[in-house]
């Protein structure tokens, strides 16, 4: 499997845990809208206006995701940094470069080392 595919793989797996997310907020929101609509008559839960346990899940669930995301990026890390160095784990220093693309005149202004200089005014 190439670096590239790796990291495709990866960023198609976070979004659809973030579909999934979507959904579930999106999808309670809407119920939620729906349930306790006013024309409803809806009485207010006064048990809900602080729960511990609330709180707890609702911390510990954006921990397992994040978890959950975590293990396959740093897995896709390490398998790229180990398919690129000759020890495992160190670090791969590479460089690449180009020529300059820009054009150059094929005749020049002036010359060091004609006698003669010519300027661009012509003079």
């Amino acid at each position: 499997m190439s670096a590239s595919k790796a990291v495709y793989d990866l960023h198609m797996d976070a979004f659809w845990i973030c579909v999934a997310i979507a959904v579930a907020v999106f999808g309670a929101m809407i119920y939620s809208l729906v349930k306790f609509r006013k024309s409803q008559e809806a009485i207010l839960d006064a048990t809900m206006l602080h729960s511990t346990k609330v709180d707890v899940i609702w911390t510990i669930i954006p921990v397992l995701i994040l978890v959950v995301v975590t293990i396959p990026a740093a897995q896709a890390i390490r398998w790229r940094t180990c398919a690129t160095t000759s020890p495992c784990g160190s670090p791969a220093i590479s460089e690449s470069g180009s020529t300059s693309t820009w054009m150059r005149p094929t005749a020049s202004i002036s010359s060091p080392r004609s006698s003669k200089t010519q300027t661009s005014r012509g003079s």
